[in-house]
């Protein structure tokens, strides 16, 4: 790989990073049944600076979170862009008001906006000299819409909501003026390219969406028009994963330790090769999470028995391909007991190479699968296999090419099928993780012998367990013929949840 594409590739990395949608473990996103809403921030009056210098200028910025009654913090944090403040005497205020939407399913009661104010101050040439000073927050209940109003801030960090017998106190001066109401639709195309419960504003970058930004302002009817950028086809062509010698055997073994069941008891059905676009926010593509297409295996090689293609791949150099190597296993609990397992135990990613005209171009590709779940793009929850040595790689070559000639989205009644058919897929995979729930609840309260994957936000911001001691795939290996009591265990620690809002 090119050392320009790599740091194209990192690049890509952060941004997504950034676009990160925090989903507890347990909380579930019906996008069949979801409203719109936009937060129009009027402005804030009475900030006091004491140690105010005068050729100095100080701007605020918005920080905002969802807060669920049930899961806490939920979505994105949101962050704005820097609003000015102008004086009066010793006090200040803002110029101008601020624009940001969001789309959710949760019932408006339970639903609350949290807001961080954050002090910047900069010299005459525009730059940070101060480390960015938070002012208050304040918690906004999202079923009081349509009338401005105005709050008084309260006094430390928005963390203390995460303590229900925490009592915030008021900051006496400053005041924030909102006004939140609810969207007459919802745009098809935001559903497409954003999460559901992530704020967004203007200066934020959608890639997808004609223009990259939503409106300067964005009004409750939200009757402006969005449209979506051109989009291709892309081939994978010629798709191989070079795995381990003895990976399907490891895998066999900590399953069956894992379920409690025989090794004879645990069989491998297939491996599938997945590959969806992402757009920094999430998955897009035509209806279905991934494509999907199954591998045969000749000695370490799994290679694809066709041509996984990747619809309404968009037009745009923020745009990226995921791919992910998923198992599926049979788990004979009995002769006519028998679960089907579906297990992801890698990840990939890749930017779009563009040629001097702008347009992309075919090549190949190579790269090392991420099997860490802490490092998954799509908060997929993975198989955490036990080493990272370099003979224990997951190893996927492939040749991309785009074919411009299909277009993306030819209609509007196409669209809608698209996301219907993406929210159906969505619910399914939503209701299977709720079923695992209860069983990786007892799990964690019970002995440290987690091996099973987590998705990243789980072990990110949950206090779940992380398996941190793993055995190389060249030890379970050579064990496959032992007991599988005897196989050593992972130790676990765990970690507090650090806020997402804006204070350390």
């Amino acid at each position: 790989m090119s050392d320009n594409l790599e740091k194209q590739r990192e690049l890509w990395l952060k941004k997504a990073r950034r676009n990160e949608v925090l989903y507890p473990f347990g909380y579930m996103v019906d996008r069949t049944v979801v409203l719109g809403y936009t937060l129009q921030l009027q402005g804030v009056k009475g900030i006091e600076l004491s140690k105010a210098v005068g050729s100095n200028v100080y701007e605020i910025m918005y920080v905002a979170t969802l807060f669920h009654s049930d899961y806490k913090f939920v979505g994105r944090t949101y962050e704005s862009g820097a609003v000015g403040l102008i004086s009066a005497g010793k006090l200040y205020s803002t110029e101008t008001a601020e624009y940001a939407f969001f789309y959710s399913s949760v019932a408006e009661k339970l639903l609350n906006l949290v807001i961080e104010l954050v002090l910047i101050e900069k010299n005459t040439k525009g730059k940070v000299i101060s480390k960015p000073l938070p002012i208050g927050w304040v918690k906004i209940p999202v079923e009081k819409l349509g009338v401005t109003i105005s709050l008084e801030l309260f006094n430390g960090s928005p963390r203390t909501l995460i303590n229900p017998k925490a009592s915030p106190t008021i900051k006496q001066g400053p005041r924030i003026e909102y006004k939140l109401a609810q969207t007459i639709r919802v745009p098809i195309e935001l559903l497409l390219l954003v999460p559901a419960d992530c704020i967004c504003g203007p200066k934020d970058i959608i890639p997808g969406l004609d223009g990259d930004r939503l409106p300067s302002k964005i009004e409750s009817t939200l009757d402006q028009e969005l449209c979506l950028i051109p989009a291709c086809q892309v081939y994978i062509n010629d798709a191989v994963v070079e795995i381990p010698p003895e990976f399907d055997q490891m895998l066999v073994v900590l399953l069956a330790r894992e379920y409690g069941l025989s090794k004879e008891a645990v069989r491998v059905y297939e491996a599938r090769l997945k590959v969806a676009c992402h757009n920094q926010w999430q998955l897009v593509n035509s209806g279905k999470l991934m494509s999907s297409i199954a591998m045969s295996r000749a000695g370490n090689i799994l290679k694809c028995n066709g041509i996984p293609t990747v619809d309404n791949v968009f037009l745009h150099p923020s745009v990226g391909l995921v791919f992910q190597l998923e198992y599926t296993l049979n788990l004979a609990r009995g002769e006519k007991d028998v679960e089907t397992l579906h297990i992801i135990v890698g990840e990939s990613f890749t930017v779009l190479p563009r040629d001097s005209a702008g347009e992309f171009e075919a090549w190949n590709f190579s790269s090392v699968m991420n099997t860490d779940p802490q490092e998954s793009i799509t908060g997929t929850r993975f198989f955490s296999t036990p080493s990272k040595a370099e003979e224990n790689e997951l190893v996927l070559m492939c040749e991309i090419s785009p074919n411009k000639g299909v277009a993306a989205f030819a209609t509007h009644a196409e669209l809608l099928s698209v996301v219907s058919n993406r929210r159906n897929l969505e619910i399914q995979h939503k209701k299977k993780l709720e079923e695992l729930k209860r069983e990786e609840i007892m799990e964690t309260s019970g002995k440290p012998s987690e091996i099973l994957r987590r998705s990243p936000r789980d072990l990110k911001r949950q206090t779940f367990p992380k398996a941190e001691v793993k055995p190389s795939i060249a030890k379970v290996a050579a064990k496959t013929k032992k007991e599988t009591s005897k196989m050593p265990q992972a130790t676990v620690t765990l970690s507090k949840s650090p806020c997402l809002l804006y204070t350390s």
